[in-house]
């Protein structure tokens, strides 16, 4: 199929796929509302000058995410909803133009060079971006916000970097895993920059909020958020704790099994499922012990889409929408995919289970008290730990692997 075609025939498929979701998010939300009517609460209060947190309201979010929701917030709730939808749309054509920048090695490229790898990634990916789109592609726009900061960094605009990375710390405070891993890479200026950024776009709602009401909010955000991800917070980890299915993060994960199914104590359960996370950390340090040398192109962009991973899994809190962080991932592995000429057994096996795990044990499939059990055995969570091994695996198998695809180019 020549190029024109299969851009014409792309094109048509994603619109068919966006009338469809659209139609039944419409009617959906006649009788549902969803996370979205949240963040517009959150930024509404901070437009009104109330206190952010009252209720409980979305305490893991700091005050710099009020700020963003409150832009949205000043539209009619359909209208913001329509606009923040569209800007994920936006943003996930703007990640997978980034992604195809730096793994085909130029900007413009023609779409049969990364054709299959883009279907692939869409297809692959397409549970998770369903999945936030449903609450108006929050995290896909957040998605994009990093992204467009690795790609600067990649690019050698440190600045631009920093700017990006350091608003998605401020918007989401898991993004901020990048500040200690940049120092474990031993980019000292680079960790200095984003830290500083994000320190300045969390302070900006003082602006509005004054200095006494900002900090007000920050405190809470502090003893709530960071209370609970130690443990110290019972409300909290009554609604979002291991015990709530829902949660696909790695340690609530593990402490489900511990506790729930081993019958183990729940303090030990902690503490199990924090060595569980820590031998996580070890293994993903070892593979990414290599300091960069002068060009940072695909050793840069395997890594940051590996920590996105490890942002989820390390989080308090990770549900089925936020895994779209795994995108990049995904689509690493997908052109590492095509452009092998031998593709070992493991990795294919690999990607079965994986869709196995996504694709057919979905709530379509099982119904929702089937897909109850399913999220119970935490399948996004080892579905999610399965990218994450593969994209480790190639990043230390540089000779061989998704290192070389630069070049290779998809034909």
């Amino acid at each position: 199929m020549p190029s024109k075609a299969r851009s014409y025939a792309l094109f048509g498929l994603a619109a068919a796929a966006v009338a469809i979701d659209v139609t039944t998010i419409i009617l959906r939300r006649v009788h549902h509302g969803g996370d979205f009517d949240i963040s517009m609460e959150f930024g509404r209060r901070f437009l009104r000058g109330e206190f952010l947190y009252r209720g409980g309201l979305h305490f893991p979010y700091m005050p710099a995410a009020a700020m963003w929701f409150g832009l949205l917030a000043l539209l009619p709730l359909p209208i913001a909803f329509a606009l923040s939808y569209s800007l994920a749309i936006a943003s996930i054509f703007l990640v997978i133009w980034i992604l195809r920048a730096i793994v085909f090695d130029k900007v413009r490229t023609t779409v049969s060079e990364s054709y299959y790898v883009e279907i692939a990634t869409l297809l692959l990916a397409s549970h998770y971006i369903v999945r936030d789109l449903d609450d108006a592609g929050l995290n896909t726009i957040l998605l994009a916000v990093v992204m467009f900061g690795v790609y600067s960094v990649e690019r050698k605009q440190y600045t631009a970097g920093s700017l990006s990375i350091g608003l998605a710390v401020a918007l989401k405070s898991t993004v901020g895993i990048f500040v200690p891993f940049l120092i474990w890479k031993r980019q000292w200026r680079l960790a200095l920059w984003t830290a500083t950024f994000a320190a300045l776009w969390i302070l900006l709602p003082a602006i509005r909020m004054g200095p006494a009401n900002w900090w007000l909010a920050q405190r809470e955000w502090i003893e709530a958020a960071v209370g609970f991800a130690l443990g110290h917070n019972p409300a909290a980890e009554f609604y979002y704790g291991f015990l709530n299915v829902g949660n696909q993060a790695l340690r609530p994960a593990l402490q489900y099994f511990f506790a729930a199914n081993a019958g183990i104590s729940y303090s030990l359960a902690r503490i199990l499922s924090s060595l569980g996370a820590l031998i996580l950390i070890g293994l993903f340090c070892w593979a990414t012990r290599r300091p960069y040398g002068a060009n940072l192109r695909m050793q840069w962009l395997t890594e940051s889409t590996a920590l996105l991973i490890m942002a989820l899994m390390l989080a308090p809190l990770a549900w089925v929408q936020h895994m779209v962080f795994a995108i990049p991932a995904i689509y690493l592995i997908a052109a590492f995919w095509f452009s092998s000429t031998r593709v070992s057994t493991a990795v294919n096996v690999a990607l079965v289970v994986y869709v196995v795990l996504v694709f057919g044990l979905s709530r379509t499939i099982l119904g929702k008290t089937g897909y109850q059990v399913a999220l119970a055995c935490h399948i996004h969570t080892i579905a999610l730990l399965i990218i994450l091994a593969l994209v480790l695996k190639e990043r230390a198998g540089d000779e061989s692997g998704i290192a070389t695809i630069s070049a290779a180019g998809v034909s």
